[in-house]
């Protein structure tokens, strides 16, 4: 299931996040090398000049820069917090390790949700790992959960050892919220990578035409 996980790869890539600055220096290059057909390595090789004549597109780069930019924001305002600042359990473990604010963090984010709440796998994941017997039976036995909170606040005595199958639950847990906004960044980063594609494959035929 695609999720905020999945994007979270994307939205951390060195490139899409460079996009963000090319948006503006696209139109600055454009202006400073769009009628440039060539360069002379005089200095170099006298002569010699290097052609330019790529059907390069810096509208569609800039479109595709604008694409990735937008994406950027919207993953970085909507996207989990936990899903944004963390990799994976080392890098949690590493950089806070701390089941209580683990637990906080999520809550934080459950709050702000008012779609789409994630009943059913928080239920589960409650039920499995909370120490407090009574809660997990009344859990088990009920359809309408109205007691979210204690259930989750029941988990900050849990054991140590469930720390990082709780921080992967709560992680797949949040993946699937905000799930119009999982699509609009979904769709903007599609788009940027569309571009780049088109922009690539077209040089590419032009380079081999060119050399056939």
């Amino acid at each position: 299931m695609w999720g905020w996980l999945e994007i979270s790869s994307v939205g951390r890539s060195k490139l899409v996040q460079s996009m963000s600055v090319w948006m503006l220096l696209t139109p600055i290059a454009a202006k400073l090398l769009g009628s440039v057909d060539h360069i002379s390595l005089g200095s170099i090789a006298p002569g010699v000049n290097v052609p330019l004549a790529l059907p390069f597109s810096w509208k569609v780069f800039f479109y595709c820069s604008l694409c990735f930019a937008v994406g950027n924001l919207i993953y970085s305002l909507r996207a989990p917090e936990i899903i944004k600042r963390f990799r994976n359990y080392a890098d949690f473990e590493e950089q806070e390790g701390s089941l209580y604010l683990l637990i906080e963090a999520t809550k934080r984010e459950l709050r702000q949700i008012k779609d789409y709440f994630p009943d059913t796998a928080l239920k589960e994941t409650v039920v499995r790992y909370t120490p407090d017997d009574d809660i997990s039976d009344s859990w088990q036995r009920t359809e309408l959960i109205d007691r979210w909170w204690k259930g989750m606040d029941s988990l900050k005595h849990s054991s140590r050892d469930n720390l990082p199958d709780i921080f992967s639950s709560f992680r797949l847990i949040l993946s699937s919220t905000r799930p119009y906004w999982l699509y609009i960044c979904t769709i903007f980063y599609a788009g940027g990578f569309i571009g780049l594609l088109c922009i690539i494959w077209e040089n590419t035929v032009y380079v081999v035409l060119l050399h056939k």
